[in-house]
């Protein structure tokens, strides 16, 4: 994909303002999320050119047209069927100092990440300014790290000194340290880099000290789901290398987490061009914006896997880093040697997704990757089942033990109730690998459009899936698939399996799962006929909770809010359609038995997500794993714009219907949807309905059946019904 994106030659659309000259050139991407990509280009003048990739086109659309109306100077390209939002000249809302920095005379744009942070060089009468342009949340933790690390009484390096800050626009402008950086010693003068490096090793030393209270912690935990976050959006962006990468974390997590060291404050972001030595020697560390606490080692191997990055990139001989590393570490002194080869195999595993989108030296990641040491794969996981008992919260009984592994997992639940959380909870799993809304599985049953009259799967299905992106991270190679074809009729059953053992094999795991909202909740009798042994995890959130969310989120066009209705009465049509997902999923999956299917309640889980997430793997055949409860540790992002977004902890009472529902509001919703939330456990508020209320209800639920048509008696087919209309499947036993 990135090669569609290296060159973009017109634009499509441009504010008034903008003076970017193409054609412009890719010089690296950094994923967001595995539907959106940071760029920075190099235009026809050499100025640097940041921008987005959205693969929603209307997204795209939407954020275009709202740059161009906040700062006059949004570009709109394309490049084949991509949209590209380029952002020229401190575009970019989520930075407000940027702009003014710009302006500065002799300002230089250095790096600019959309929405994230910049850093613009400038010189003055002092000598040569850097300042940077931060989200303003983000500018007191800097500014506290970057005075934490100065007031180090035993530290044996400089630091760069605050020469002013901005925390309501997000600026800090720092005085540059005098010297050389190592990266540019290592080209240019080994015998000074060599020296640097020793420098540097006894520095450090004096960085790594108890950790004090309050610092962000990353530990081995930390650093394994950064890595595995990493690989999901190599998956999307460069397939080529998913497979090699996907293999070695896994390798690199199962190492991470065998024997954890002590810890320490760390740099985090330590390696040769964050280190400046000084004419006498004396060495100064820049960029203390990642400053946790975590094993010393993880700083130690940062610095090693990027000496041994220069010489692949030629610019340092192996036997000035040879020599560099050995004088680094001689000089910091006594470490772990096991956790620093660990931590290797970690940069260089991180290095290698990195330079990945990097067209220059995107070479350089395979080779990478071979560095990483191999070892074998750990025997299959033991599988223990845990009791789990009953208690009187909503959502009825608890979790029912069930001994047999499930070979597939599919959570399910109306939009916002939760799922994408648990379904990280599930993904953290040391067993179970999660798949995100994929939705594909039941798109495609279809005889004499996507399999024969016998149910076998015609060659023309896979162009349609593969081109679906959702299916092809996930999906083996296509010519893995074909040969298969070739050698007899493949069964869909069959084929679904073979998807998602290759996806569970590429994350390293036993098992594998997936979550989809909308896409199966109201087709489990379907989903139930294809993938008969799999079992389904329905998460029930009260609806008036679930409403709140819908009434509070930007992109609820996407669900309750595509309805016409919505614009009249966003509550109603939300109670309806609420209830439209909940029974559907509850009249097609309980007649599969406890054994198959189980609601979880969301406030419960939230409430205690150690002991829920134990039922549950009670009910999935597993092992229990406390890292399930734990899924947000070292992901966590305070700030963020949602809380799937920042990745936040289990935490009841993000929502509270109680006290941000208007007495109107909650009367509308339980008079249309009051007897489901009963089914399900959750109290009404009002034990009477007004005459004329009930009245508006009943209209409201007459107008949502005219609109969502025959659709609106799906939900009230049982499993029977519906899997008997898909005769496609049978004799299929593999």
């Amino acid at each position: 994909m990135l090669e569609s994106l290296s060159i973009l030659r017109e634009p499509e659309r441009q504010s008034p303002r903008s003076t970017v000259r193409f054609p412009l050139r890719l010089r690296r991407a950094w994923p967001r999320e595995t539907t959106r990509l940071g760029l920075q280009y190099t235009d026809a003048d050499g100025r640097t050119v940041p921008g987005q990739w959205f693969e929603d086109r209307d997204e795209a659309l939407g954020f275009y047209e709202k740059l161009g109306r906040a700062t006059g100077r949004a570009v709109l390209a394309r490049s084949g069927t991509h949209s590209v939002v380029l952002q020229p000249d401190g575009a970019d809302t989520k930075l407000p100092a940027l702009e003014s920095l710009l302006h500065e005379p002799g300002a230089e744009l250095t790096t600019h990440r959309p929405g994230r942070r910049a850093v613009v060089r400038f010189e003055d009468p002092g000598g040569t300014l850097y300042a940077k342009a931060l989200r303003p949340s983000k500018t007191e933790k800097i500014i506290r790290a970057n005075r934490f690390v100065s007031g180090l009484s035993e530290r044996a390096f400089g630091v760069a000194p605050i020469r002013s800050a901005d925390e309501s626009i997000g600026m800090l402008v720092l005085r540059s340290l005098p010297g050389r950086n190592l990266h540019d010693l290592a080209a240019n003068d080994p015998a000074a880099f060599i020296d640097g490096c020793a420098a540097a090793g006894r520095a450090l030393r004096t960085l790594h000290i108890a950790p004090p209270e309050g610092l962000p912690l990353h530990d081995d935990d930390a650093e394994a789901r950064m890595l595995r976050d990493r690989v999901d959006g190599i998956g999307v962006f460069v397939p080529a290398l998913h497979d090699a990468a996907s293999e070695a974390c896994e390798r690199v997590c199962r190492e991470l987490g065998a024997a954890a060291g002590s810890r320490a404050v760390l740099h985090r972001d330590f390696y040769d061009k964050q280190i400046v030595i000084d004419t006498d020697g004396t060495p100064g560390f820049l960029d203390f914006d990642t400053l946790g606490a975590g094993e010393p080692e993880l700083d130690l191997a940062n610095m090693l896997g990027h000496i041994q990055l220069r010489v692949l990139q030629n610019e340092c001989s192996p036997e000035a880093a040879r020599a560099a590393s050995t004088a680094f570490l001689d000089a910091y002194g006594p470490a772990d040697t096991d956790r620093i080869g660990v931590y290797l195999d970690s940069t260089r595993l991180r290095l290698a997704m990195l330079y990945a989108y990097r067209p220059k030296w995107a070479r350089i990641a395979p080779v990478l990757l071979g560095k990483i040491r191999g070892r074998p794969a750990t025997e299959s996981p033991r599988v223990r089942v845990v009791a789990a008992t009953k208690d009187n919260s909503p959502c009825g009984g608890r979790i029912k033990a069930n001994k047999p592994p499930c070979p597939l997992v599919f959570v399910v639940g109306c939009p916002r109730s939760g799922t994408t959380m648990l379904e990280r909870m599930l993904d953290a799993h040391r067993d179970l690998a999660m798949a995100h809304e994929t939705h594909w599985i039941t798109k495609h049953t279809k005889r004499g459009r996507d399999l024969t009259k016998e149910g076998h799967l015609r060659p023309e299905t896979l162009d349609v899936l593969y081109a679906d992106h959702r299916f092809a991270r996930m999906a083996p190679p296509r010519e893995r698939i074909e040969a298969m074809m070739a050698r007899r009729p493949l069964k869909y059953r069959r084929f679904v399996r073979t998807v998602y053992d290759h996806y569970r094999r590429s994350r390293g795991k036993a098992y594998a799962g997936d979550k989809s909202t909308g896409g199966y909740i109201r087709d489990l009798g379907r989903l139930h006929r294809v993938c008969p042994d799999s079992k389904i995890v329905h998460l029930v959130r009260d609806g008036r909770d679930v409403c709140l969310s819908m009434l509070n989120w930007p992109k609820s066009a996407r669900a309750a809010g595509r309805y016409a209705m919505f614009k009249e009465d966003p509550v109603a049509t939300t109670a309806c359609w609420w209830q439209w997902h909940v029974r559907a999923a509850m009249r097609q999956g309980r007649p599969l038995g406890e054994d198959l299917y189980t609601e979880v309640c969301y406030e419960r889980l939230v409430r205690e997500p150690e002991r829920e997430c134990a039922a549950l793997c009670a009910f999935l055949g597993l092992e229990p794993d406390s890292a399930m409860a734990k899924f947000y540790a070292g992901r966590s992002k305070p700030g963020g714009r949602s809380a799937n977004a920042a990745w936040l902890p289990p935490t009841p009472g993000l929502r509270n219907w109680r006290i941000q529902m208007t007495d109107e509001q909650i009367e509308m919703f339980e008079a249309i949807a009051g007897e489901t939330l009963e089914s399900l456990g959750y109290a009404r508020c009002l034990t009477k309905i007004a005459p004329s209320t009930a009245a508006l209800a009943a209209e409201r639920i007459e107008q949502w059946k005219r609109e969502i048509g025959d659709r609106a008696s799906a939900p009230g087919r049982h499993v029977s019904n519906v899997t008997s209309e898909i005769p496609i499947l049978e004799g299929d036993h593999t």
